[in-house]
């Protein structure tokens, strides 16, 4: 499961939680998006659909569906789309309940239920069933599925009224009488107990939240029309009375007993996650995946299994349970709360794939933090913190959530002797205590990049050094700072640097220009780690930035700790091509892509603008590994020495008639040029500038050769 990018889930927009959902389901990194238009499916790689089957056929290869009732009723009144989907089919279908699966394999395609619930809190024990004969009757009389059902759900109420009706989430009931109470909005934890079942009567729909609280707790649900689910009963109305009646008179404690237990199993969260993992991962097991070399570099970072003391604490990277074993097994683990549970970048522990868990002894003596995170390699999760050390860093002045903190901790703890960590933005040195403290038991170093007079902060310019060099003074001279703006001072900062956390000038050009000038720094393997990569503020491009690189291969995405983004440095050459010459770059992208070599393409164009395409452009040939340069002269004199010019037969001839072309090449020249075949070096390197003249073909053929033999 180790996927080069991660995996997309595109999603309507009505349905982006659900999406949300299915990302925290899964142990790999995924981006959730809302469909705009249907260039969001021409993107290259696999991706889910959620929440719709209408992805073009030129894209139904790459796609899973995962679908509410919604997807069922779409296809089964559109015998066109059906056709085209027999057609062209989708990797696979997915449904939220059975019976949707059902009515999309009666209309001809292929499906499977693959339940999908929010994260359920289930009950510590059965709860024996209530004396009173009383059931819970879920009713929106506003909801089009099930208003038509008000003269119905009416005469059920009033045939058995020796059975209290308790209805919600509406605060009227669907019909005033005796045995019927509204309770509007409740508390599924408080009321379920009281009750022996729930009844829900309306169209075909989808498991809501309250079935599954329910059935959780060991009660009955009875649906008129979803004959196809695992748990629940579908009885016709007609048959609804007498069926409820026969429920309440048997108060069976053995079968609650059973299906809390059965239930509790199914829907666990590991349960889930194993669940969604085995089916979906198998889809996208085709798609490019990371190298041997990468793989390791992201294993060293994302670790599964600590010591504290004398015991053994380690995290299940499929379905990110935290275990302990070892001598010692006397820690509580919980979650931290986390404090804004609709932020829809991150989460409680294990439900967003990213929180803050501790551990402590027996009776709280000892405290550790750690973040649990994903990664293309599962959930893992970074060296426990001791609690004081924690408080020590995190009482400096500055912005780090305890996630983002303890991310950077971790990094210092990854470090080996010898090792160059460098920031960029340091402000009064918070992330620096935690990279410091992680780092402590090496020779590793921290360079600290800043102005020092608080540019890019929002409190205005005023001086900083004196509190930065306060705060990082017990670590001595394992922090050094590094005064100037960062793409003025690069020479002032390590050659080799093996961790690198850009947090400056928050704006696309101002992250740009530190990749630009740093990204090369960084050592084969080594990381690059972003701040505020889920800001989305006018002026805060981070994500953009990071999202475009991961995309054309420089970067390998591995976690996101509360906006916190942790990537590799990877490696890509660069075909860049004149904007007439794009199927020649094609080929040159084909050629290298057989080797084995990560290529993107870039048009020669797009570097004249001044817009974001060009400063991103502009950042991507500088950080390339390598360029190809198609018919396109125009290639900054700095990245030459990594650069081969191919021109093709009239770029040759303008070449050889040019004197200024020429003393630009001398002045400036390629690692290689390569020139059409017909013609002549002599006239070339009697100016001084060196050539060959095997065209674009022989390049070509040279690549294969190259292939050949690594083979």
């Amino acid at each position: 499961m180790t996927f080069d990018k991660p995996l997309r889930i595109l999603s309507t927009s009505g349905s982006i939680h659900g999406a949300l959902r299915i990302a925290d389901l899964l142990p790999f990194p995924a981006q959730t998006n809302v469909i705009e238009s249907t260039q969001d499916f021409a993107q290259q790689g696999c991706f889910v659909s959620h929440n719709t089957a209408s992805v073009p056929a030129s894209a139904r290869g790459r796609a899973v569906v995962v679908g509410l009732q919604r997807v069922a009723n779409d296809l089964t009144a559109n015998n066109r789309l059906v056709e085209s989907l027999q057609k062209a089919p989708l990797r696979a279908i997915y449904t939220n309940t059975g019976t949707a699966a059902a009515d999309i394999r009666k209309a001809g395609l292929a499906a499977e239920c693959l339940y999908r619930p929010g994260r359920l809190t289930p009950p510590s024990e059965f709860q024996p069933l209530p004396d009173r004969r009383r059931v819970l009757l879920y009713w929106k009389g506003d909801h089009p599925p099930m208003a038509a059902y008000r003269e119905a759900v009416s005469n059920l109420i009033k045939s058995l009224p020796d059975i209290e009706f308790w209805t919600f989430p509406d605060d009227e009931p669907p019909v005033n009488a005796a045995n019927v109470t509204a309770l509007g909005r409740v508390r599924m934890d408080e009321v379920v107990p009281q009750v022996h079942g729930m009844v829900r009567i309306c169209d075909r729909y989808d498991y809501g939240r309250s079935t599954f609280d329910v059935l959780l707790h060991g009660r009955w649900v009875v649906y008129n029309d979803m004959p196809d689910e695992m748990f629940s009963y579908s009885v016709p109305i007609g048959e609804m009375a007498e069926f409820i009646q026969r429920m309440v008179d048997e108060r069976s404690d053995e079968r609650g007993k059973r299906q809390f237990g059965e239930v509790g199993a199914y829907f666990s969260e590991a349960a889930l996650r194993r669940r969604w993992t085995d089916a979906i991962a198998p889809f996208f097991s085709g798609d490019k995946m990371l190298d041997d070399s990468s793989v390791a570099a992201i294993e060293r970072f994302c670790t599964a299994s600590h010591r504290i003391g004398d015991a053994q604490v380690a995290i299940d990277q499929k379905t990110g349970e935290v275990r302990q074993t070892g001598a010692a097994k006397d820690f509580t683990v919980r979650q931290l709360p986390d404090g804004s549970p609709e932020d829809l970048t991150t989460g409680p522990a294990l439900m967003k794939g990213a929180g803050v868990i501790e551990f402590a002894t027996a009776g709280g003596g000892k405290r550790w933090n750690a973040f649990v995170g994903k990664s293309p390699v599962g959930y893992f999760m970074t060296s426990p913190m001791p609690a004081e050390q924690f408080e020590v860093c995190d009482a400096v002045h500055g912005y780090l959530h305890p996630e983002q903190a303890l991310a950077l901790y971790h990094a210092g703890v990854v470090a080996k002797d010898g090792d160059e960590l460098v920031e960029i933005g340091a402000y009064h040195g918070k992330s620096t205590n935690f990279l410091a403290e992680g780092s402590q038991d090496t020779t590793a170093t921290i360079t600290s990049v800043d102005t020092f007079e608080n540019h890019a902060m929002t409190e205005g310019l005023q001086p900083t050094f004196d509190a930065f060099s306060a705060n990082v003074r017990r670590f001595g001279s394992r922090v050094r700072p590094v005064k100037g703006f960062s793409h003025d001072v690069v020479d002032q900062t390590p050659d080799q640097i093996n961790y690198l956390f850009i947090d400056g000038d928050h704006s696309l050009k101002g992250c740009v220009t530190d990749i630009k000038h740093y990204f090369n720094r960084v050592a084969e393997d080594g990381f690059i780690s972003f701040d505020d990569y889920y800001d989305r503020s006018r002026t805060k491009r981070v994500k953009t930035v990071v999202d475009y690189f991961v995309d054309i291969g420089l970067l390998k995405f591995i976690t996101n700790a509360r906006s916190h983004a942790v990537t590799l440095k990877a490696s890509a050459t660069c075909v860049l091509h004149a904007p007439k010459s794009r199927s020649k770059g094609e080929a040159v992208h084909a050629a290298l892509n057989a080797t084995g070599q990560a290529a993107f393409l870039l048009s020669g164009d797009v570097l004249k603008g001044r817009d974001d395409h060009a400063h991103l452009a502009d950042g991507a040939i500088h950080a390339a590994s390598y360029i190809v340069a198609i018919n396109h002269f125009a290639v900054p004199a700095a990245v030459r020495p990594k650069s081969t010019l191919v021109l093709l037969k009239a770029a040759t001839e303008s070449l050889l008639a040019d004197e200024t072309k020429q003393k630009a090449l001398r002045e400036a020249p390629f690692k290689d040029l390569i020139i059409h075949e017909d013609a002549s070096v002599d006239a070339l390197r009697r100016s001084g500038v060196e050539a060959r003249s095997i065209g674009l073909e022989g390049y070509l053929s040279e690549l294969s050769a190259n292939q050949r033999r690594a083979r």
